[in-house]
């Protein structure tokens, strides 16, 4: 499990303030927790972080050297600045549920053996106690074929039973269709055998 080493911060802080001077706010809420505890961590040390962590992973939080095991519930990132904003973390408890996600990963993508892989959905929402939590599910492509689908209820995360998953377990998360270049062949030889020419 790794861990975020960040730094207390002030409610009177201002965020736009902190984020010129290279920090990335963030915060910590918990069943536990009166109010909120505020922090900064350094936007560089965040990317690297998160190269390997996102949203619905378990992780170690270090605010001045006060650990609290904890999930990352999200992370607000400014599309156009292409900057993360801001961070919000819940303290988990041994034997508190929590609500999460778990992140789809695809592998060999590349590799499909016919058609175009087509990606519907990027995560699962599913509760579990601290103990259970997956924070990432891998799917290989490579052997799914022309016509394939994989939905939700094909997933081992719905046949665990420490898990409850709250996604449409019908949702489609990958299927294969058929080629641009497919489909345009397709249709000239409709077209061609509706006007009768070879």
């Amino acid at each position: 499990m790794d861990t975020l080493k960040t730094q207390r911060r002030d409610i009177a802080d201002k965020a736009k303030k902190l984020r010129r001077e290279g920090f990335v706010v963030g915060s910590l809420f918990g069943k536990e927790i009166k109010d909120s505890l505020l922090f900064k961590v350094d936007k560089l040390e965040l990317a690297k972080f998160l190269r390997t962590n996102n949203k619905g992973s378990k992780v170690t939080l270090d605010i001045d050297g006060e650990k609290h095991l904890a999930l990352i519930k999200s992370i607000d990132y400014d599309p156009f600045k292409g900057v993360i904003n801001e961070i919000s973390l819940q303290e988990l408890l041994k034997d508190e549920v929590v609500k999460s996600v778990a992140e789809i990963v695809i592998e060999n993508r590349d590799k499909v053996q016919s058609g175009v892989l087509q990606e519907d959905l990027t995560e699962v929402s599913y509760s579990a106690l601290p103990a259970d939590l997956v924070d990432k599910i891998t799917i290989d492509a490579s052997k799914l074929k022309f016509g394939e689908v994989i939905k939700v209820k094909d997933l081992d995360i719905c046949k665990n039973p420490k898990l409850t998953v709250h996604t449409n377990p019908e949702a489609i998360i990958l299927s294969v269709s058929a080629s641009s270049i497919n489909e345009e062949e397709s249709t000239e030889e409709t077209e061609a055998s509706t006007t009768g020419v070879a």
